[in-house]
């Protein structure tokens, strides 16, 4: 079995881990980008922690509200067109991506692009993404995207997305996102 090493940020950290996980996060840890990884140090390392520590609850949710506004951004090229329409998947291209895409005539007025932050404004609370947490997130699906595979959850995104989109309905999106996960990795 492969050893997942955390070095010395855990106090060297070591743990096994399968055959399947290990090729897993290799697939998003070794994705390449401009000049290089599509994920730069900092990004990986916080991917493998959640992971490990099965810590994903709540960032799945910022991932469920990132992934309806970025469809609903990116129009005709929909979720998919935001996450991977950047090569080097960090906090200035989504930022520029989220200006350039909010900024058109045809931007839905409950997503707003921020200086620091997209700002989602569905029925419920407002809910604000930090362009410096996208990276992470951006690995995040793609790290669910390896591990349960593009048409299945991309399935399940459409469907997610065809409904409505309250606080509730993206805690639920996360919620089954979140179980799968965990199957995933017993």
């Amino acid at each position: 079995m492969p050893i997942l090493d955390f070095g010395s940020s855990t106090s060297g950290l070591r743990t096994e881990i399968s055959n399947e996980l290990a090729s897993a996060l290799a697939a998003v840890l070794d994705a390449s980008g401009d000049d290089g990884g599509r994920y730069d140090t900092r990004t990986r390392r916080s991917l493998v922690q959640t992971i490990a520590a099965r810590a994903y609850g709540k960032p799945l949710l910022e991932l469920a509200y990132l992934i309806a506004a970025a469809d609903q951004l990116s129009g005709r090229h929909g979720y998919v067109g935001f996450f991977w329409g950047v090569r080097a998947a960090t906090s200035g291209a989504y930022r520029a991506a989220a200006f350039a895409l909010a900024g058109r005539s045809a931007a839905p007025k409950e997503i707003e692009a921020g200086a620091d932050e997209l700002i989602i404004s569905y029925p419920g609370p407002v809910f604000r993404v930090n362009y410096g947490r996208m990276p992470f997130l951006a690995a995040l699906l793609d790290f669910c995207v390896t591990a349960l595979g593009f048409a299945e959850l991309d399935d399940e995104i459409s469907a997610f997305l065809s409904g409505p989109k309250d606080r509730e309905d993206m805690q639920s999106f996360a919620n089954g996102l979140s179980r799968r996960l965990y199957d995933f990795l017993k």
